[in-house]
C-alpha cells in the first residue's frame, strides 16, 4: 500500500512538471498568435489636391539632417535568446521556490515569488529599449498566473490531507 501511495505521488509530480513545462514554452506562442502587424495603405490622386496642399509639393518638410537622424534612429534590446533564457530561469526559479520543502510548510509563499516577477518585469523594461519583445513579460505574467495556481491548488490539498489526519 506504502509503495503505492509513493508512486502515485511520484507519478503525480511528474505529471505537474510536464504539464508546467508545456505551458511554460507555448504559453508565448498562444498569446502572440493572435498579433499581426496591419498597415493601412491609401493612395492619393493628385487631381482630388486642392493647389495649395501639401501633398503635392515634393520638398521635404524637415530638414535632410533631422530627417537621417530619425532614420539613423536605433533601439537596443537584449537578443531575443537571452529572454528565452531568462524566462526559463524565471520560471525554474519560481518552481524550484514553490516546491522546495513543500512538504513541511503549511503557510502560502509569496513574497519572493512576487518579487522575481517584478524583478522580470522590471528587467524587461530596462534592457528592451523598444518594447519589441512584450511576449516576455506576457509570459512571465501568464506562467506566474499559473504556476502559483497548481501552488496554491496543491498547498490547499496538502492542508486538508493534514488537518483530516491529524
Amino acid at each position: 500500500m506504502r509503495k503505492k501511495n509513493y508512486f502515485q505521488k511520484v507519478l503525480a509530480r511528474k505529471a505537474v512538471f510536464i504539464a508546467l513545462v508545456f505551458v511554460c514554452l507555448f504559453s508565448a506562442n498562444v498569446v502572440l498568435a493572435g498579433e499581426k502587424d496591419e498597415i493601412i495603405r491609401f493612395e492619393i490622386k493628385k487631381e482630388d489636391l486642392s493647389p495649395n496642399s501639401p501633398f503635392l509639393n515634393s520638398k521635404p518638410r524637415i530638414d535632410t539632417e533631422a530627417a537621417m537622424t530619425e532614420k539613423n534612429a536605433v533601439c537596443r534590446s537584449l537578443p531575443e535568446s537571452w529572454w528565452v533564457v531568462l524566462l526559463a530561469a524565471y520560471v525554474f526559479l519560481l518552481i524550484f521556490n514553490l516546491a522546495y520543502e513543500f512538504e513541511k510548510t503549511r503557510k502560502k509563499r509569496w513574497f519572493w515569488e512576487a518579487f522575481y516577477t517584478l524583478l522580470a518585469v522590471l528587467a524587461w523594461k530596462k534592457f528592451d529599449g523598444c518594447d519589441q519583445y512584450v511576449w516576455f513579460v506576457q509570459s512571465v505574467l501568464i506562467n506566474g498566473f499559473i504556476i502559483y495556481s497548481f501552488y496554491l491548488y496543491y498547498l490547499n490539498k496538502a492542508s486538508k490531507k493534514h488537518s483530516d489526519t491529524a
